[in-house]
């Protein structure tokens, strides 16, 4: 954030003629940007020893700005030091260089010297003027020191017809640090009546409605979004997860289909995969097993014809499951459902009259604690070997 500085022409009042015919000299320098030259003469002219107070004072400020002007930071807060250590100045022009020496301090991200001469300003001024307010809370928001931004933050606010973004951002700030969700929650309202094309205020919203509880007002808060067309990516999956939460897993597979389908999200494995858990969870098993059927050739693992398979074992139809549970086990990656895959597949296999491939499967899966009852059991009804 930045404050709206400028050398201030010095004054001839309390300066001989020729120091005054100098300053002046030195200033139109700086008026065409030879900050280096005038840095010099400057120095120069401190350097002589012969100066008043004013005279010194009036040299270091204008030195300051000469600094600024090269972008030596550091060399500019010394000198607008010692032009503000030597009380010589009129009351606008202390402001005014206060103001610049703060800035100064900003750019360095000095927050500590920065507040310092904030304060000094905020002491002087009846009346800050909103963005000045607004630089000042985001100080003390840098400092961690939360209570004073918001108050300042507020007063910027408060204080204009038509507050700057950045003001609302830096209070917005304040309040995501401290996870004041209600206040954020005001605020962003507030905010969203006033830049409703903004994204991530609509996101930030939702997420401070979740985080209290306000899931049916989260979830309308990120539809009204994606009304707008504010929304892709991983916030339609958001929407996607709000309606499975609330217990609107049809509504959640149909909206996922639907954005898959027209290219809206691209159709990853994972993202069709989900789409098949959430019809299942809607009860809409052949549905489920439509989906599922397109992604599981093309599946890295064996997570979804794992899937398939359990729900063809569910249905009786132990063709299919033989050979979906059979690709699961092929294609691997089942991590702690490998042995209840095999346990499966033994008793699919050998409800179709595959022996071999029975005992196979029920034989590994014994090795598993959590089947080795039931898979010794069906081991003893598989037909002795020819």
């Amino acid at each position: 954030m930045s404050l709206i500085i400028a050398a201030t022409a010095p004054a001839q009042n309390g300066m001989t003629p020729k120091v005054y015919e100098e300053v002046s000299a030195i200033n139109k320098l700086m008026v065409e940007n030879r900050n280096e030259d005038a840095a010099t003469r400057l120095n120069a002219l401190l350097d002589t020893g012969n100066l008043s107070e004013y005279e010194q004072a009036v040299s270091q400020q204008l030195l300051g700005y000469a600094h600024l002007g090269s972008n030596k930071t550091k060399p500019a807060i010394t000198a607008f030091e010692s032009a503000l250590a030597l009380g010589a100045l009129p009351d606008d022009v202390t402001l005014t260089v206060t103001t610049a020496l703060a800035q100064a301090c900003l750019d360095i991200r000095d927050f500590a010297c920065a507040r310092r001469h904030i304060d000094a300003i905020l002491a002087q001024e009846a009346s800050p003027t909103p963005d000045f307010l607004a630089v000042a809370a985001y100080i003390y928001f840098e400092l961690r020191e939360f209570s004073r931004a918001e108050e300042l933050a507020l007063k910027a606010i408060a204080s204009s017809d038509k507050p700057q973004e950045n003001t609302y951002q830096i209070l917005l700030s304040v309040y995501r640090e401290q996870n004041a969700y209600t206040k954020a929650e005001s605020l962003l309202r507030d905010i969203l009546a006033r830049y409703p094309e903004n994204t991530s205020y609509w996101q930030y919203l939702s997420y401070v409605l979740f985080e209290q509880d306000k899931n049916h007002e989260a979830l309308a808060s990120l539809m009204l979004a994606y009304r707008l067309g504010l929304l892709k990516g991983d916030d339609l999956e958001c929407i996607v997860g709000l309606h499975a939460n609330l217990g609107i897993p049809e509504k959640a597979a149909r909206l996922l289909g639907e954005w898959l389908a027209s290219g809206t999200l691209e159709p990853t494995t994972e993202r069709i995969f989900l789409e098949g858990r959430l019809w299942i969870r809607a009860r809409e098993t052949e549905t489920a097993k439509q989906v599922l059927t397109r992604a599981a050739e093309s599946a890295p693992n064996g997570q979804i014809a794992l899937l398939l398979g359990k729900l063809h074992y569910q249905n009786d139809e132990w063709n299919e499951a033989e050979q979906y549970l059979s690709r699961a086990l092929d294609k691997g990656s089942l991590d702690n459902e490998t042995s209840e895959a095999r346990y499966l597949l033994g008793i699919s296999a050998y409800q179709n009259g595959n022996r071999d491939v029975a005992a196979a499967a029920l034989k590994a899966a014994s090795n598993d604690s959590r089947f080795s009852d039931s898979a010794r059991y069906w081991l003893g009804q598989l037909p002795s070997p020819d």
